[in-house]
């Protein structure tokens, strides 16, 4: 599930995503994960590396990921490395990257799904 926020001031906050149905929680996160607002002087700086890279290797997505994950925006790391994957999906020795950000955003069924099909690619099968 995907939404918009609204604007924030720039720090961190905590969050916790929980299933409502009528009004009733019906599962919520035992753990508060954490939310990072860039400040605009931020969002610059990830902007201007991003261009750097991009004269580099030529809008190359998965120095571009990595760029995302070093800087903490997790899932930006996550749509450009699935992007990548998607369409380089002979690269199998990217995808542990793509496995670790899932990980770090607790995404443990893509994480799994992601492991399995690493592991089967390695291995020649498909």
């Amino acid at each position: 599930v995907r939404f918009t926020l609204a604007d924030l001031a720039p720090g961190t906050y905590p969050y916790r995503v929980a299933v409502l149905y009528q009004g009733e929680v019906l599962q919520q996160q035992k753990r508060a994960g954490t939310l990072r607002w860039l400040s605009e002087t931020e969002m610059q700086t990830v902007a201007e590396k991003r261009k750097q890279i991009e004269a580099l290797a030529l809008e190359d997505g998965f120095l571009i990921a990595n760029l995302m994950d070093d800087e903490g925006l997790k899932v930006a790391a996550m749509d450009i490395f699935r992007e990548f994957m998607a369409e380089n999906p002979e690269a199998n020795e990217i995808r542990p990257f793509l496995i670790k950000v899932l990980s770090d955003l607790h995404l443990d069924q893509a994480r799994q799904r992601e492991s399995v099909r690493y592991h089967r690619l390695k291995n020649g099968s498909k």
